[in-house]
């Protein structure tokens, strides 16, 4: 799982046990299926305050299909992708809002929320960089960087090349599935990652620059989100701290190049899929 920075709850549902779909009603329970317990602050799409606080996030439960009015086949997704609520006027997911209209996001009260149809101007695409939701075409939000639209984890659609494995929280009740473009990154080498951004294995074989979550976890220490830990270090699942990703074949490299603390053995690890990596264990 992944959490962001003071910026924006979220984690990638598929780093961590943790961090599993919980399916239910539209309320939504604590464990995440969104969460892989995030923490901190963040952007929220348009719909919300840019720099409202996020806390923890809500198990992801379906959310009901609404049928398009644009024209555009409805997305099929037996899977869940959000705890808000959809109103009469549009589904996350469906996006299907009048041309030049997006649907977003609002307050229903009572700390849910609900769906809503606003205008939208931007023009960048799905996967181009942004700085904030107003850049960004209709329906897609601007979520670490990058326009992204809500998708559907089972399918990926409609992520067009990109992950649905990152859970944004709006509050400590919902939460929505969004895609991820993160730039692929290679353990073990110096300057992998831009500045403030940390190379961890999103997914077993795939490696991630990923910004960190704020949490600033030393080696050893207990977190929950993959990127609460430092560069080249995993929150091993077999632990629940934050260890070196490492080289499992003898070697003299440091902490962070293949090598280990000392008293420390490179294991294998669910969380690491590719040959000769494992995470630094005790």
């Amino acid at each position: 799982m992944l959490r962001s920075a003071p910026a924006l709850l979220v984690c990638l549902a598929a780093a961590t046990a943790a961090c599993g779909d919980g399916a239910g009603g539209t309320g939504g329970s604590s464990s995440t299926g969104a969460g892989d317990g995030l923490g901190g602050t963040g952007q929220g799409g348009s719909g919300g305050d840019p720099a409202a606080t996020t806390a923890a996030v809500a198990s992801v439960v379906v959310s009901s299909a609404a049928s398009s009015s644009t024209g555009v086949a409805p997305i099929l997704c037996n899977s869940s992708y959000s705890t808000v609520i959809p109103s009469d006027e549009c589904d996350l997911l469906q996006q299907d809002c009048a041309p030049g209209r997006h649907c977003t996001w609002k307050s229903a009260g009572g700390g849910k929320f609900t769906t809503t149809c606003e205008e939208r101007g931007g023009l960048k695409n799905l996967g181009a960089e942004c700085a904030i939701d107003a850049e960004c075409e209709a329906g897609l939000f601007c979520i670490f960087g990058v326009c992204t639209p809500v998708c559907c984890p089972q399918t990926d659609e409609p992520c067009a090349g990109g992950n649905c494995n990152l859970n944004l929280s709006l509050d400590t009740n919902d939460v929505i599935r969004v895609c991820t473009y993160s730039k692929q990154c290679t353990p073990l080498t110096a300057e992998a990652c831009p500045e403030d951004t940390g190379c961890h294995f999103e997914e077993p074989q795939v490696a991630t620059c990923i910004p960190g979550s704020g949490e600033d976890v030393p080696e050893g220490g207990t977190c929950v989100a993959l990127n609460d830990c430092a560069n080249m270090q995993q929150c091993s699942p077999e632990e629940d701290v934050c260890r070196f990703i490492c080289l499992l074949e003898q070697n003299s490299q440091p902490p962070g190049f293949g090598g280990c603390l000392q008293g420390q053995t490179c294991r294998t690890s669910d969380a690491i899929g590719l040959d000769g990596l494992g995470i630094c264990a005790d």
